[in-house]
């Protein structure tokens, strides 16, 4: 008989936490035990993150931390870093039991039997999980409805990690909402590389339907939908976002504001268009909230393309923001662009983008005080402070998370409360709520 204890450590993005759950589900269907990074197991699997060099940094940190740690057990390496760069981690790490990509999840027991490493180059369908196993908290998980990625964008390389998109079919999804549903789950959140894009691999846009059937057939109260890509926002699918359950929340990655630049990262638009889509966003949905990311430095910013997306940012007023400066990949479409920014430069620019992006948050946070909001319970820390988030607060403190403070010890188990919001912390970066 197998030994069968196992731990999963999971490094990058949502679309790493669903996939994990799919592999844990599997493991466990056949009879194997989850544990502990603190207990002895048999089996330790890292799911890796490949997307930038410092995303393999950590994933080759804690590969060589696993093979150190007697506790361990035999390593399994997988996911998007060993998809793209498997000869150089095979170099690497030879002690490593097996190694595996991202479209050989339904291989896990074989992979685990027999030691073999499995790297397929493409997934031709999306399947669905006849089993998952809840890893994101008690009362949400995320959706995935596509896998790969059909655009260009000259400085990402998931097409070339995961493959053109493909649309889930709905019969799966549905599969996976009433796993979820039977769970309890309180919040579903859909994920893909481009959501607004599902459907149109296949010649129609169905996220519209998807979201009906969502609300229609399920029991959950909040559905959130995650990576709108701005191009592909259409007015329908503003219009019903905001409406009944599903959230309004616009999560766009806008990248950057300058036509030039948005070029050279083969992704169209300019901040003028960009402005237009918020003004909808605003006038259908006053009470939305929108995030975004932006990059600085990109190949060819030079300062009048700065200055475009200092504009852009006070103008927008995103509430919730992330800003990352260019990291030069060798394997992406930018890294054979010539006028490369300094790393220092790009840097700078960061900084002064979130410098006027917290003067933006001070002034909305004032409006935000007092007001009275449902929070979803993720946990509690101790006997008087419970960890949660607010509607517009995407999982995994993607934009920070909510503190509940008690002179008196809770007791509660609720999935959802309403509180009030106190204040900010900006050293937590969490709003507080009474």
């Amino acid at each position: 008989m197998m030994d069968k204890k196992f731990h999963i450590e999971i490094l990058g993005c949502p679309k790493a936490v669903y996939d994990s759950e799919i592999i844990t589900g599997k493991l466990i269907n056949s009879g194997f035990e989850i544990v502990s990074e603190s207990d002895k197991r048999d089996w330790t699997i890292i799911f890796t993150c490949g997307f930038l060099e410092n995303s393999r940094d950590e994933s080759n940190q804690k590969i060589e931390k696993y093979l150190n740690d007697k506790k361990s057990g035999k390593l399994i390496v997988l996911g998007c870093y060993t998809q793209l760069f498997q000869k150089q981690l095979k170099n690497r790490f030879p002690e490593v039991y097996a190694f595996s990509g991202v479209n050989d999840y339904n291989k896990i027991i074989d992979i685990v039997k027999n030691g073999k490493t499995i790297i397929s180059e493409s997934r031709e369908e999306q399947e669905g999980a006849s089993s998952k196993t809840i890893l994101t908290g008690r009362f949400w998980d995320y959706i995935k409805i596509s896998e790969g990625c059909s655009h260009s964008c000259s400085f990402c390389i998931i097409p070339k990690i995961r493959g053109k998109y493909i649309s889930k079919k709905s019969k799966f999804i549905r599969q996976e909402l009433e796993i979820l549903d039977e769970f309890g789950i309180k919040e579903v959140v859909l994920i893909s590389q481009d959501t607004s894009f599902y459907g149109l691999d296949q010649g129609k846009q169905k996220l519209i339907n998807l979201l009906d059937i969502i609300e229609k057939d399920y029991g959950f109260h909040w559905i959130r939908v995650m990576y709108l890509n701005p191009m592909h926002l259409t007015d329908e699918i503003i219009k019903r976002l905001g409406k009944g359950k599903v959230l309004p929340y616009f999560d766009i990655p806008f990248q950057h504001s300058s036509e030039k630049i948005l070029k050279l990262m083969k992704r169209g638009g300019s901040g003028e268009d960009f402005l237009k889509i918020i003004d909808k966003i605003r006038k259908y949905h006053p009470e939305s909230f929108i995030r975004s990311t932006l990059i600085t430095g990109f190949p060819g910013e030079d300062e009048k393309d700065f200055n475009n997306l200092i504009n852009f940012v006070k103008s927008a007023e995103i509430d919730h923001l992330g800003v990352f400066s260019y990291s030069d990949e060798e394997f992406a479409d930018s890294y054979k662009l010539n006028d490369k920014v300094d790393g220092k430069t790009a840097e700078e620019r960061k900084q002064m983008i979130y410098e006027v992006q917290n003067g933006i948050f001070n002034k909305k946070l004032k409006k935000l005080i007092g007001k009275k909001f449902q929070m979803i319970n993720e946990y509690q820390t101790d006997s008087n402070k419970i960890l949660g988030r607010l509607w517009f607060q995407a999982p995994e403190g993607i934009d920070g998370s909510s503190i509940l403070i008690s002179k008196k010890p809770i007791r509660t188990q609720k999935p959802m409360f309403d509180t009030i919001i106190t204040g900010f912390d900006f050293d937590t970066m969490s709003y507080t709520v009474k």
